[in-house]
């Protein structure tokens, strides 16, 4: 067996195990959102992107903080989360994503919480904004804005 192939063998496996939904719902909440993105990651570059996806929903379920990375993001946002960490999506798509499929009583605490990144979004969906831009101005931080905090902490400095 070449290293190659161990190599796919044993992300494979780091899928079968991560992917799985008890260890996504046991493990993953006690893991930092840092750590939970990284197994993502790995997964989801090696283009196992479903099981990506049930682990960072088994994370993400206990994200109950504006500071957390997932927080207010609903289920049909953390595909496009995924798809981000992989390089085939942006934030922007993500944050879109998840106002649009938020319930409306959500949508509002969402939009009081972070009014700068929210009124962007708007603009972007009415044609005012490029999308391209606010993808630039969100990823011109490090580590690049992956949430609702740090893209609202981003339209802060950009604003200012």
């Amino acid at each position: 067996m070449n290293q190659q192939t161990a190599g796919n063998e044993g992300l494979a496996h780091l899928a079968w195990v991560f992917g799985n939904g008890w260890t996504a719902s046991d493990v993953g909440p006690a893991m930092s959102c840092m750590e939970a993105d990284a197994i993502t990651a790995a997964l989801a570059r090696a283009r196992y992107i479903d099981e990506a996806e049930v682990w960072l929903r088994g994370h993400a379920a206990a994200d109950n903080e504006e500071q957390d990375t997932h927080w207010g993001m609903p289920q049909e946002a953390l595909r496009d989360y995924v798809l981000m960490l992989a390089g085939e999506a942006t934030i922007v798509d993500v944050l879109r994503q998840a106002l649009v499929s938020m319930p409306s009583a959500q949508e509002r605490e969402l939009r009081e919480t972070f009014p700068k990144i929210t009124s962007k979004l708007d603009g972007v969906t009415a044609g005012q904004i490029e999308p391209g831009a606010l993808v630039g101005a969100l990823h011109w931080v490090y580590p690049p804005a992956r949430s609702w905090s740090a893209a609202e902490d981003v339209m802060e400095q950009v604003l200012t």
